[in-house]
């Protein structure tokens, strides 16, 4: 690696070697782990810190030091290894990044203070006690690494533009008895502990422009609750620890699932579209790339497909694969699909197909949607193939107006299969009831109108696809479609939604976070079309 000549820090093999150390251990794409903001800083403001109390007693540390001894480190370890599991649990990296102190009795630190960034992998189904040894040997190469300052590394990775946050992390735990002082590196969550004869005690101190009070009390109980499960059974797995608090599961399972109400329409959720199609023909209901069809296109071109489908069997309850990429054809093949009386089996075109294979295998579709250009990329199936990309040229006699096909609200609108990553993908069956109760929901909850701009972002692999498409369909809203290039950047991103008209953002809440670093940088603004943003999804 070449030095610049200027570069007079660099000044022996150790400093060398850990500088090669963190720039390979950092250079990879690596999100803030934090907890969801309350608040987006737009610009520039001055530091504010509050402080929220955070206590170690009684039982809790008592299995603490079962765990860990009389080692102020070790102790540390178990701390970091929780906090992990608790940031994961936020925000689902991969990844999770946490800032800590340089360790105290090191000489050549000379009485100067440095920041790390502590990264570690992370797998739901490791058990806390596999989880703890890999942070311990991370810490480990840390504090053997510890005298390259901080300022210069962010400036050898290309971060120092960034003055308006931290360019590595967003929580740092210190425990001073074993670490120096902290330098300011603009992060905004500090969590600070100090071990007693019988107990930990200390503060979270965070950025108020940011997090709410309540949010961080709400923060350090998951904490804790994250330690305490984890300190009961060592080797249980992530996934199976429990952070919520008694009063959370309380109100989750109690009092947002109260006893059934009447305020549900009693309509299966494309009639909620038809209905609207009704009442507006003319407006927009999908635009793409500066194409759009209007909502009486739409509900016709649906209505082709849908009476097609009949011709071929499908009724209620009868699975259709649908394997199509983001088009006006997507949304024409799934509202076609439910007003046959059909369920859709979403299946993504960019999945493995040994994946698609099991979803297929476990479905057994007897009709499947595709596209002649992806046709044949498709697994081995029994399905009857139909190409959306051929209708209405396909049966151009087929019918316009809106079939009746005998579908209630307990029959199933669509099933979607989950990820599986801890095995083969598993099918949830949704009923119409379903839908179009949270389809009704949603359309109070946000505000939906006319005047209103939707993005599709999500696949419609995943649930969100749901929340963005039919609350907009059925409120006689505009659905934007996102296209692929509007990912080149997060400025195109967004500019591409000014241009559109977007009012409504439904993102994946990793993706959020890219936007709003880019806001503390100063680099990006929220456009003024958008007045609603729903973050969620992971």
């Amino acid at each position: 690696m070449s030095i610049e000549k200027s570069d007079k820090l660099i000044f022996n093999t150790k400093l060398k070697e850990e500088r090669d150390y963190w720039v390979q251990r950092l250079s990879r794409d690596i999100g803030l782990s934090h907890p969801p903001f309350d608040f987006v800083r737009l610009g520039r403001e001055a530091r504010q810190i509050d402080s929220a109390p955070v206590s170690i007693a009684g039982e809790l540390y008592q299995k603490l030091t079962r765990l860990t001894g009389q080692s102020s480190f070790l102790r540390y370890v178990a701390l970091m290894t929780a906090l992990k599991i608790c940031l994961y649990k936020y925000t689902r990296d991969q990844a999770i990044v946490v800032g800590s102190p340089a360790f105290r009795g090191q000489e050549e630190l000379n009485g100067t203070t440095n920041a790390l960034a502590i990264v570690d992998e992370v797998d739901d189904q490791w058990s806390f006690r596999q989880f703890l040894l890999k942070v311990r040997e991370t810490l480990l190469e840390a504090y053997a690494r510890q005298s390259y300052p901080f300022h210069r590394l962010v400036k050898d990775l290309g971060l120092d533009r960034l003055e308006t946050r931290s360019p590595l992390f967003n929580v740092v735990l210190v425990l001073e008895n074993i670490h120096t002082d902290l330098p300011d590196t603009g992060h905004d969550i500090t969590i600070r502990l100090s071990e007693g004869s019988d107990e930990i005690r200390g503060h979270v101190e965070f950025n108020p422009s940011r997090f709410r009070p309540e949010s961080m009390v709400r923060f350090v109980a998951h904490y804790l609750n994250i330690l305490g499960a984890a300190l009961k059974n060592y080797d249980a797995p992530i996934a199976a620890l429990e952070m919520l608090t008694p009063p959370e599961r309380h109100q989750l399972l109690v009092e947002w699932n109260g006893p059934q109400t009447d305020s549900w329409s009693g309509l299966c959720v494309h009639q909620l579209f038809e209905a609207q199609a009704s009442r507006t023909p003319d407006a927009v209901a999908i635009v793409v790339d500066k194409k759009w069809l209007t909502y009486r296109e739409l509900n016709c071109r649906a209505n082709q497909v849908a009476h097609d489908l009949r011709r071929l069997g499908v009724g209620p309850d009868v699975l259709v694969g649908i394997c199509v990429e983001r088009s006006p054809a997507m949304i024409v093949g799934l509202l076609g699909i439910l007003k046959a009386g059909g369920a859709y089996v979403p299946l993504d075109p960019t999945y493995p197909p040994e994946h698609l294979a099991d979803m297929l295998a476990d479905a057994q579709p007897p009709v499947l949607m595709t596209e002649s250009h992806l046709k044949d990329q498709l697994p081995d199936h029994q399905a009857h193939v139909v190409c959306l990309d051929q209708w209405p040229i396909q049966n151009p006699k087929s019918k316009i107006q809106n079939p009746v096909s005998g579908v209630g609200p307990d029959n199933l609108a669509y099933v979607i299969y989950t990820s599986g990553s801890t095995g083969k993908p598993k099918g949830v069956m949704v009923q119409h009831r379903s839908l179009v109760s949270y389809t009704e929901t949603a359309l109070a909850d946000y505000a939906l109108t006319p005047d209103d701009g939707v993005l599709q972002f999500a696949t419609i692999s995943f649930d969100a696809s749901a929340e963005e498409i039919y609350p907009c369909l059925a409120s006689g809203a505009t659905l934007v479609l996102r296209t692929d290039g509007m990912l080149e950047s997060i400025s195109v991103f967004l500019q591409k939604c000014q241009e559109y008209g977007v009012t409504v953002l439904d993102l994946p809440t990793v993706y959020w976070h890219e936007i709003t670093a880019l806001f503390d940088a100063g680099a990006v603004m929220l456009p003024a079309s958008v007045r609603l943003v729903i973050i969620g999804g992971e």
